[in-house]
C-alpha cells in the first residue's frame, strides 16, 4: 500500500501535465505523439523479458528499486529539454525503468502473500489500486500549482520524486517470500524457456496472451491522441484566469475519485465468488471499446469529457483485475518473466498499432484514428468469452498455498 501511494504520487505529478506538455509546450504533431509511444514500447520490447529473468533469478526488490531509479532519469531528462529528441531520450530511460517493475512487483507481493497463507490477490490488487488512485489524487493540485510557474517543473519534481521512493524501499522494503536462485545455477536461456513453456503448456496464458495483443493495439493510438482530439476539436471554457491545463487536473481528479470507489465496491463482490472476474473483465473490455469511440464521434464537449472519464476509470479497474486473475496461472518460479513476457506482448501491439493510427490521424483527423482504436480492441472481448469456457478458477496459488 505504501508503494503503492507513493508511487502513485509520483506518477501523477508527471501524468497531469504531460499530455498538454507534449501537445501545447512542446508542439508535437499526431505521428510525433504516437512515435514517442512507440519508442516507449519498443523499449519495453526488447527490456521487458531480461528484466523479469533478471526479478526470478537474483531478487524482485533489487529490480524494483533498479525500475523507480530508472523513472527518475528519465522523468528528469524530459521534463530540463522541451523537445522532441529529448523527449525520446527521456521515455527510453523510464520505458527500461518501467520493465524493471513490470512483473517483478506483481511477483513479488503474490509471493508475499502466498508465503503467510494470505488472502485472494484480486482483492489485494484492487486495494492496492485504490492506494495509487488516492497519492494520483494528491498530487493533482501539487502538478498543476507547480505548472502555474513553469509547465516543465512538475515533470522534473516527479523524477526526484520517484527518485526519493527508491532510497526508501532501498531501507524498508521487505523480500522474504522469495529465494533466488543460487549463483552458479543463474541460466537466463534455461529462465527464459521455462517461462515460455509455462505459457505454452497452459491454454488459458495462450488466450491471455492474445488479449494484451490486442490491448496494446488499441490502447497506444488512445493514450497518443486523445488529448490531440479534445484540443483540435473542443473549446475548453476558461476557468476565470486559470490557465487551460486545469482542465487536465480536473479529468484526472475526478477520474481518480471515481476509480476509488468503483474499485472498493468490485473489492467487495470479489470476495463472495472469483468467478466474476472473467465477467467483469470482459464487460469492461467491451464498453471501454464503446467508450472510445463515443468519444471520437461525438460533437458536445460535456459527454466527451463524461466519455474520457468513464473510459478512464474502466481501465483502471480492469489492471488489477487481470492482474490478480493471471497471477493465478503461474508458478512462482517464473512468475516474473511469465508477465514480462505478457507485458512484452502488449508492447508488440502497441508497435504494431500505434504509428498505423498516428497516420490516420495526420491524414484524416483524430476522430478516425480513434474510432480505430476503439474497433481494434473488439477481438479481446472475443477471447475473453472463450477463456470462460476454459479455466474460470486458477489453480496455482491454491497449489503454492
Amino acid at each position: 500500500m505504501i508503494i503503492a501511494a507513493l508511487s502513485g504520487f509520483s506518477w501523477s505529478l508527471y501524468a497531469t501535465i504531460d499530455v498538454y506538455y507534449h501537445a501545447a509546450t512542446v508542439g508535437l504533431n499526431p505521428l510525433q505523439l504516437v512515435l514517442v509511444g512507440t519508442t516507449l514500447e519498443i523499449t519495453v520490447l526488447l527490456s521487458e523479458t531480461p528484466t523479469g529473468i533478471l526479478a526470478d533469478l537474483i531478487s524482485r526488490r533489487l529490480s524494483i528499486i533498479i525500475g523507480y531509479v530508472l523513472y527518475g532519469i528519465g522523468f528528469l531528462i524530459e521534463g530540463s529539454f522541451p523537445s522532441f529528441v529529448p523527449l525520446m531520450l527521456g521515455t527510453v530511460f523510464w520505458g527500461l525503468g518501467a520493465t524493471f517493475i513490470s512483473g517483478a512487483e506483481e511477483a513479488w507481493i503474490a509471493d508475499e502473500i502466498i508465503a503467510t497463507n494470505g488472502p485472494p490477490l484480486q482483492p489485494i490488487f484492487l486495494r492496492g489500486t485504490q492506494w495509487k488512485k488516492m497519492g494520483e489524487l494528491l498530487a493533482i493540485p501539487f502538478s498543476i500549482a507547480l505548472a502555474f510557474i513553469a509547465v516543465p517543473i512538475p515533470i522534473l519534481v516527479s523524477g526526484l520524486s520517484h527518485l526519493v521512493l527508491a532510497i526508501f524501499l532501498a531501507i524498508f522494503m521487505p523480500e522474504t517470500g522469495f529465494q533466488p536462485t543460487p549463483r552458479d545455477a543463474r541460466q537466463p536461456w534455461r529462465q527464459l524457456r521455462a517461462g515460455i513453456s509455462a505459457v505454452r503448456l497452459s491454454p488459458v496464458l495462450l488466450f491471455v496472451l492474445g488479449i494484451a495483443l490486442f490491448y496494446g493495439v488499441y490502447s497506444e493510438g488512445f493514450d497518443r491522441l486523445w488529448t490531440k482530439h479534445l484540443l483540435d476539436h473542443f473549446t475548453l471554457p476558461i476557468i476565470g484566469t486559470l490557465p487551460i491545463f486545469i482542465w487536465w487536473g480536473i479529468l484526472n481528479g475526478v477520474s481518480s475519485l471515481l476509480s476509488i470507489f468503483l474499485a472498493e465496491f468490485t473489492r467487495r463482490q470479489l470476495t463472495t465468488g472469483s468467478h466474476r472476474v472473467i465477467w467483469l473483465m470482459l464487460s469492461i473490455t467491451l464498453f471501454i471499446s464503446l467508450g472510445i469511440f463515443f468519444y471520437a464521434q461525438i460533437r458536445w464537449l460535456v459527454f466527451a469529457l463524461l466519455a474520457y472519464i468513464f473510459i478512464t476509470v474502466l481501465r483502471t479497474l480492469y489492471i488489477p483485475l487481470f492482474t490478480g486473475w493471471i497471477n493465478g496461472f503461474i508458478p512462482s518460479e517464473v512468475r516474473a518473466t511469465v508477465i514480462s513476457l505478457i507485458w512484452q506482448v502488449d508492447s508488440v501491439g502497441q508497435i504494431a498499432g500505434g504509428p498505423p493510427i498516428g497516420y490516420v490521424g495526420l491524414q484524416v483527423g483524430t476522430r478516425w484514428a480513434l474510432s480505430c482504436s476503439a474497433i481494434l480492441l473488439l477481438p479481446a472481448t472475443w477471447l475473453l468469452a472463450r477463456i470462460r469456457g476454459k479455466s474460470p478458477s486458477p489453480p496455482i496459488l491454491q497449489q503454492e498455498a
